[in-house]
Order: C-alpha cells, then sequence, then structure tokens
C-alpha cells in the first residue's frame, strides 16, 4: 500500500513538473509572439527626425529672473555646438553655467548666482516639440503625438506591452512617423557642393574678436590674412586661425603672432601673411578666427572660394551690409552697440530701425525668404541668425534644414552627454556631444515596422 502511495505522489510530481515546463513553452512562445514581426507589419510614412539642429525656448522665466530675462535663448547650430545668447538683469560674467539632460529629453539649464549664492534651474524645451505632447515610454524609447492628431482623433492611447503593440493597437496605416534615429548619417544633412570660384576672394572688411565661418573648398586652403595691432592695450596680440571639420576635428592651423610691440604705443605695423594647405580635400569645413587678446587686433582677409559665411555671430567694424536668409523657424537677429559714437539706423530690408542704445540688445525679426541688412556706420554686434554672408553669390547653407515636426508620431531615444566643452567671449558658446542612452530598439524597413531582434 505504501509503495502505491509514493508511485502514485512521484507521477503527481511529474505531471506537476511537465506541467510548469509546459506553461514555461506556452509563456515563452507567447512573448516570442507579440514580437513577431508578421503581427505587427503596418506600413508608415516615415521621415527622419533631427532634433541637434533647431531653436530651444526657456520655459518658465518667473523665478529665475535674477540671471536672465525672456529674450535668452539657445540654438543648436549643428550636432555637436551650442550657440547660447544671454540677456541678464546684472553682471552675468559672475554666473557658472552647465547643462543637463533628463530622462523626458528635455535639457536643462542651470546657472550660478554668485551674488545671492545660489542655484537657478531653467528647464530647455526644443521647439520641434512644442507642439508634441508625450503619450508612451518604452525602456529608451519615447513616443510622442502631435497635439492637433491628439485633438483631431480624440487620440487616448491604449497600453502595450512594447512600442511595436503600441503602434500597432494606436496608430493608423498611412500615419507619418517621424522617427529620430542615432546612428543617421550625418552626410545626408549636408548640401551638395555648389560651383566654386577659387580665386581670391577678398572680404574686404575688418573683423574684431572671435569669427567663425563656413567655407566650401575644391581647391585647397589659400588664406592671405592682413593683422593689424593698434597696440592701445599693453600685452601680445595673436590670432589663431583653425581649419576643422564639421565634427570639429582638426585639419589645419596656423598662428600670426604679435608685431613685436606689447607696450601702450599705438603704434601700427600691420602683418600681411599668406598661408593655407593645397592638400585639404575638396569639402565643408569651419574656418575660426580666435583672438585671445583685447580688442585692439583687427584683421582681414580673402580666401580661394566664393562659398564663405559666417555663423551666428558678426562684429562689423565698417560700414557694411549682410545677406541673411531665413526660415519660419528661424528668423530672428540681435544688435548691439558698446560706444555712443555708434549710434546709427540700420536698414532691414525696406525698414530702418533706430539703435540708440548703448549695451543693449535690439531684437528684430526678419521675412522668410532673402534678408538684405545695410549697417552704415559699423562698430555693431549682430547675433543670433544661422549663417550670413556679405554679398548674395557667397552665401550657402552648409546644412540642409529638416523640420521635425512634420510627422504626426514622433519617436526618439533618450539623451545622455557625453562631452561637454566651454568657450567665452562676449557670448557663452558651449559645445556639447550627444548619444542615446541605448542602441534603437525599433526599426523600420520601408515603413514597415519589424523587429530588431
Amino acid at each position: 500500500m505504501q509503495w502505491i502511495i509514493e508511485k502514485l505522489r512521484s507521477l503527481i510530481k511529474k505531471e506537476i513538473l511537465w506541467g510548469i515546463i509546459i506553461l514555461v513553452i506556452l509563456f515563452i512562445t507567447l512573448a516570442l509572439l507579440q514580437y513577431t514581426p508578421e503581427q505587427y507589419s503596418k506600413e508608415y510614412k516615415i521621415v527622419p527626425g533631427y532634433d541637434l539642429l533647431g531653436d530651444f525656448y526657456f520655459s518658465d522665466l518667473k523665478e529665475n529672473n535674477l540671471i536672465l530675462k525672456d529674450d535668452s535663448s539657445i540654438r543648436i547650430i549643428n550636432q555637436s555646438s551650442f550657440i547660447l545668447n544671454l540677456e541678464s538683469n546684472k553682471d552675468i560674467s559672475k554666473a557658472k553655467f552647465e547643462f543637463n539632460i533628463e530622462s523626458d529629453s528635455d535639457i536643462y539649464f542651470k546657472s550660478w548666482d554668485d551674488n545671492n549664492k545660489r542655484d537657478y534651474w531653467v528647464k530647455l524645451n526644443h521647439k520641434p516639440l512644442h507642439n508634441y505632447a508625450k503619450v508612451g515610454e518604452f525602456g529608451d524609447i519615447e513616443v510622442y503625438a502631435k497635439k492637433s492628431y491628439i485633438n483631431s482623433n480624440f487620440f487616448i492611447p491604449k497600453d502595450a506591452n512594447n512600442i511595436y503593440q503600441w503602434l500597432d493597437m494606436n496608430v493608423q496605416e498611412g500615419t507619418t512617423i517621424t522617427d529620430y534615429n542615432q546612428q543617421l548619417d550625418w552626410s545626408l544633412f549636408l548640401n551638395n557642393l555648389t560651383d566654386i570660384n577659387n580665386s581670391e576672394n577678398l572680404l574686404d572688411y575688418s573683423f574684431r574678436f572671435n569669427h567663425n565661418f563656413y567655407v566650401m573648398l575644391n581647391d585647397g586652403l589659400k588664406l592671405r590674412v592682413l593683422k593689424t595691432d593698434t597696440n592701445e592695450y599693453y600685452g601680445e596680440d595673436i590670432l589663431n586661425i583653425r581649419l576643422e571639420s564639421l565634427n570639429q576635428s582638426l585639419i589645419w592651423e596656423s598662428i600670426l603672432g604679435d608685431d613685436g610691440i606689447i607696450e601702450i604705443s599705438k603704434k601700427i605695423n600691420p602683418q600681411n601673411e599668406i598661408i593655407g594647405d593645397a592638400n585639404i580635400k575638396t569639402g565643408i569645413y569651419i574656418l575660426r578666427f580666435i583672438s585671445e587678446s583685447s580688442s585692439d587686433l583687427l584683421y582681414s582677409f580673402s580666401i580661394n572660394t566664393d562659398k564663405i559665411v559666417v555663423v551666428d555671430n558678426y562684429f562689423a567694424i565698417d560700414k557694411n551690409e549682410i545677406y541673411i536668409k531665413s526660415y519660419e523657424f528661424n528668423n530672428k537677429f540681435k544688435a548691439k552697440i558698446i560706444h555712443d559714437y555708434s549710434k546709427q539706423n540700420l536698414l532691414i530690408n525696406k525698414e530702418t530701425v533706430i539703435i540708440n542704445e548703448t549695451s543693449k540688445y535690439y531684437n528684430f525679426s526678419l521675412d522668410n525668404g532673402e534678408n538684405l541688412i545695410k549697417i552704415p556706420k559699423g562698430n555693431i554686434k549682430i547675433s543670433g541668425f544661422n549663417f550670413a554672408s556679405f554679398s548674395k553669390d557667397q552665401y550657402f547653407e552648409p546644412y540642409k534644414y529638416i523640420r521635425s515636426d512634420e510627422g504626426d508620431i514622433l519617436i526618439k531615444p533618450k539623451y545622455n552627454i557625453v562631452k561637454f566643452n566651454k568657450e567665452i567671449e562676449d557670448d557663452f558658446i558651449y559645445q556639447i556631444q550627444f548619444k542615446a542612452s541605448e542602441p534603437y530598439l525599433i526599426k523600420f524597413y520601408n515603413g514597415t515596422i519589424i523587429v530588431n531582434k
């Protein structure tokens, strides 16, 4: 009898074990089925997302206005560089700044007020996202829906176990989806080289302080630089000239030293140098003029290309005019004078604007399309634009403008800062590089979602 009982117990244990094994197999099978590409194979229109070129805006400055005014802004000009323009209610040179990216992919700007001994955090919202609302999150993937799409479709998303199931349950076939893919080839966003006249192109204007240019080259690099030290201040006046790739790797560099006069003599001894490198490959480059000395160093130059634009900031010494192409999503610039003798009337297209207060930024909106700004006196700082040239023929755009708000649904990864550098001049320029927290878990093939196994 005891033997029969033990046998039954053994059979029951085996049955339970087999039952558990069968349940595990069923569970794994169901788990695999929910990731089966064939189950989620709707066709969508896929457009690339490109969030590292555009405007940010400050969401709330009311409690932070000890440091920042409402017209402060931050703008990304390429995949790794911020141009940060700040308006301050007091001496901003005593403030310290840092950036942080939180899990919702918003950037936070932190400033330290040395006078009040406290931090101020300001949330920066990316403009391409300000028409969207977050509707889902799966691991390191975030899903947004356009607010107009939510309202017009009475969109109430259903919960899902993964991004594929979520799309299948919530998004109709044929919907446009913006996909932010961190593996996107940056060359897709470069404009193709246009016809270049590589004869000597003289920029017959004086420059002061640091300036950055984009240039198209197809016959090496040849520069003729005229450097003038007015010697109104004590010390050496050195001009550093750098040619960098679009990811800011150094390609070529030349340093023009002091003219030999370091005392305050106001004597002028111009230096005329021909420099360059005939082996520079055809392509688009960043050309930087870096003057670390005081404001008594002036320079002008010629270059062997007729395609050259100045980036974001131009300090006009002379009477001049600049050409800017503006778009709906980036159509503003600022102007500021420092001295009373620089008071003047700018002509923006056909409109005259009066600049009559020193150390104050005047903010302007440009017409969509072509704009011409005439500067009658010089000694004025123009900033906040994307690219500007000194004639229409010189103008080109290194990057294509990709609108990130085309899709009704937007999918993007979370971002982390992996590199942080700081360079301070009249404005604050920050260089930050990003990467997604983890590789993408979703891929699209010809508009069809499939699982990336």
